[in-house]
């Protein structure tokens, strides 16, 4: 909702079109998961052809370049369809749609397979743009998916309307009361779905840790080696399985404010030294802990474990193989420090405040290969902030990052309940 309250106020400050637009892509990626591409256009005057709008959306630069000006003629294209019919056209597969042939270089090029158009409609129904989504492999229309492109067409609407003939500010703050009553409901029902599937997740995945633990004693036992270290390569990714249902249902938590925190004296250096000799032997990765003295902390010992675990694992999968990866702790003014340092791939400078938002994954040099849902640094940012503390990143591209979070001296009031 912060999003489309941002995007609200753009219009209302007078910010550029293609401004306000991004803005809503920001929510699709956030709401996709980054699986969707997206591009605006807009109509003409004479509603002769579509006109692309740079820099509003996903979609490569040369690909616009290569739509812009679109002609509106009597072929029988996704766009022409919706702007006649007044409804989105959704092509699962454009390349099983007959009516999809002439464009398919279009698509092999720009590697895409799934395209779903939307009209953009004034309130007298009067299309003056489209709005569509663009996807990798096949995608069926979703309900979550339908709900949110028309959040996104509408609010494009007033966007669009103010720029052309200067919506009064009423207009727009109605037609964000609508729109944020629309995504509340869309984001509830994200949240329930979560819920339901982690929860239903749980019981299958802990039965298969427990079989998997008890085949790799037997196999142990009987000295066979070789099947029992397979066994135990299973039991890694079940763990990561583990770790990713319990992310979800603490998101939940969080958006919910009901992420429980239990307050006691943490030693954090201790807490640093057992969840590096847990991880120590996983990886090849050395991992070395330069210890500085600390005063105890109030903090939850659990959770701060799970940041140390986030962060030594993000150094772990950004790094080259066997490249150090150390960490630093002192005692500040006001604060105990600790730092995780890597050699890994980088950030670039455009992407480091962005790396904390739930579900942001950094795309620069294909680091989208690596495994992830862009969560860990996001809960990782909401439990130190719980505890009053922060996390900042210093990176390089090429040079490697350095996370350093902080958590206060003073005595944090304990609470039974969630904070927020």
């Amino acid at each position: 909702m912060s999003i489309l309250k941002e995007t609200y106020q753009s219009v209302v400050n007078k910010a550029r079109l293609e401004e306000s637009l991004k803005l809503l892509t920001q929510l699709v990626t956030n709401e996709t998961c980054g699986e969707a591409g997206t591009a605006f256009y807009i109509i003409n005057e004479d509603s002769t052809f579509l006109r692309s709008i740079q820099g509003a959306g996903t979609m490569p630069a040369s690909y616009l370049d290569e739509t812009d000006k679109f002609p509106i003629g009597k072929d029988p294209f996704a766009w022409r369809l919706a702007i006649d019919t007044g409804q989105p056209v959704i092509t699962a597969d454009v390349f099983e749609e007959p009516l999809w042939k002439p464009w398919i270089s279009i698509a092999r090029k720009y590697d895409y397979r799934g395209c779903w158009s939307f009209p953009i409609k004034t309130q007298e129904n009067k299309a003056i743009g489209i709005f569509s989504l663009y996807f990798r492999i096949k995608c069926e229309p979703t309900e979550q998916y339908l709900s949110l492109a028309d959040i996104v067409t509408r609010t494009a609407a007033v966007i669009i309307t103010n720029h052309s003939d200067n919506l009064n500010r009423t207009k727009a703050e109605k037609a964000l009361q609508q729109s944020e009553r629309r995504l509340k409901q869309l984001l509830q029902q994200r949240d329930e779905f979560i819920v339901v599937a982690s929860h239903e997740l749980k019981t299958p995945v802990t039965s298969m840790k427990a079989y998997a633990e008890i085949v790799q004693r037997r196999l142990e036992a009987m000295g066979n080696k070789e099947d029992s270290g397979m066994l135990k390569r299973l039991n890694v990714q079940i763990n990561r399985l583990t770790t990713l249902i319990n992310d979800l249902l603490d998101i939940t938590k969080i958006s919910e404010g009901q992420l429980k925190l239990t307050f006691e004296l943490l030693d954090v250096n201790e807490l640093l030294k057992e969840r590096i000799d847990e991880i120590s032997g996983t990886t090849d990765h050395p991992l070395e802990l330069q210890a500085g003295k600390l005063p105890l902390v109030s903090a939850d010992r659990e959770r701060i474990g799970q940041v140390i675990t986030n962060l030594l694992s993000n150094a772990i999968k950004y790094s080259p193989r066997g490249a150090p990866i150390a960490v630093i702790t002192q005692d500040m003014e006001d604060s105990i420090q600790v730092s995780v340092r890597d050699r890994g791939y980088g950030i670039p400078e455009e992407d480091q405040k962005k790396i904390f938002e739930c579900f942001f994954r950094v795309r620069a040099d294909n680091m989208d290969r690596f495994p992830g849902m862009g969560i860990g640094l996001y809960l990782t940012s909401e439990i130190l902030r719980r505890h009053h503390g922060a996390i900042t990143v210093e990176s390089k591209p090429g040079e490697g990052s350095v996370f350093i979070f902080t958590i206060p001296h003073r005595e944090i009031q304990r609470q039974p309940s969630g904070i927020t």
